[in-house]
C-alpha cells in the first residue's frame, strides 16, 4: 500500500514555518531525530519549491491540563488540492454487533501506523517542511493528510476482512 499525492500540475504550495517558544525547540528535535532514526524523514532536495509547517498538538491529562505534545505536519493547504477518498470507517457498534457471541479476541498494535505507509517517490516532496534550517520531508505518510484514512481503512478491511 503506497500513498500517492495527487495535485494538479503547476500547483506550488509554500508556507512559511512556524516559529516556536524557545521551551518548545526542543521537543520539536526529538520528534525529527525520532523519524530520523525511524526512517520517517530524510532530506528533501535542494531547491524543493514545496513547504509545509509543523505543528504542536497538545495532548490533555483526565483533568484537562496539557501534558505532552505531539509534533505534526500542518498540510491543510495541501489538502486543499488533494482528490477526496471516501471510505467508510466501520461504527464502532457495527464492530460490537460482529465480535458479540465471540469467544477468544485479540489485539492489534497500531501505534504510528500511518508512519509505515510509504510516499510514492515522486510526491515526497510535497510533504517538507522546516526544522532548525533544514529542509525534510516525508517518506513514510505524516498524520494529516487527507486520503490517509480513507487509504488506512481500505487496507485494514482487506488485511482482516469480514
Amino acid at each position: 500500500m503506497k500513498v500517492f499525492l495527487a495535485v494538479p500540475e503547476g500547483v506550488e504550495l509554500y508556507t512559511r514555518p512556524r516559529v516556536f517558544a524557545a521551551s518548545q525547540v526542543p521537543i520539536l528535535d526529538a520528534a525529527v531525530e525520532a523519524w530520523i532514526k525511524d526512517d520517517v524523514i530524510m532530506l528533501a532536495p535542494a531547491g524543493n519549491r514545496y513547504n509545509n509547517t509543523l505543528t504542536l498538538a497538545a495532548k490533555k491529562d483526565l483533568e484537562g491540563n496539557k501534558t505532552l505534545y505531539r509534533v505534526c505536519l500542518d498540510p491543510r493547504p495541501l489538502n486543499a488540492y488533494l482528490p477526496d477518498d471516501n471510505f467508510p470507517v466501520p461504527l464502532i457498534s457495527d464492530i460490537m454487533n460482529f465480535a458479540g457471541g465471540n469467544e477468544v479476541f485479540t489485539t492489534i498494535d497500531l501505534r504510528q501506523a500511518y508512519h509505515r505507509l510509504p510516499i510514492h517517490a515522486a510526491d515526497r516532496n510535497l510533504t517538507a517542511f522546516m526544522h532548525g534550517g533544514v529542509q525534510y520531508m516525508f517518506k513514510k505518510a505524516p498524520f494529516g493528510l487527507k486520503p490517509l484514512s480513507s487509504l488506512f481503512q481500505r487496507g485494514m478491511s482487506r488485511i482482516l476482512g469480514d
